[in-house]
């Protein structure tokens, strides 16, 4: 456990890593439609990232649900709407941007709007290009 201070200071940490785990879902969604619309595999795409400066162990860990579309939730989608959304609330309430954090939030709307909501949160890695339906 991190000591970070006597106040807010834990909870602004905990959203911190929340807003990054989210931004990654959102943006490996969008470059997996990137590669799709270039008839890269998921898989293919997958493996590349993997191996590049932008692997992480949040992507190691959810691999093979991407590559597979089975999006068992380990933590839901609506989930981590819910945390969006505290993360925009402190985002306002400390005068910090919220421009990307608003978008991101779009993209999870659109993946519950798709059926998505109780789906793991990389579900949105199903997403078509233009956000709509799930593509399975």
């Amino acid at each position: 456990m991190m000591h970070v201070g006597e106040g807010d200071e834990g909870r602004y940490l905990k959203l911190v890593i929340n807003s990054m785990v989210a931004a990654s879902s959102a943006l490996l969604a969008e470059a997996l439609a990137l590669g799709r619309a270039g008839n890269l595999s998921t898989e293919t795409m997958m493996d590349a990232i993997m191996q590049s400066v932008v692997a992480s162990p949040l992507l190691g860990y959810k691999k093979d649900m991407v590559v597979t579309g089975d999006f068992t939730p380990a933590f839901g989608l609506t989930q981590m709407m819910k945390d969006l959304d505290l993360v925009l609330e402190a985002a306002n309430e400390g005068g910090a941007p919220t421009e990307l954090f608003l978008t991101i939030r779009e993209r999870y709307e659109a993946a519950v709007e798709a059926g998505l909501g109780q789906e793991d949160f990389f579900a949105l890695a199903a997403l078509r290009p233009d956000h709509g339906d799930a593509k399975r």
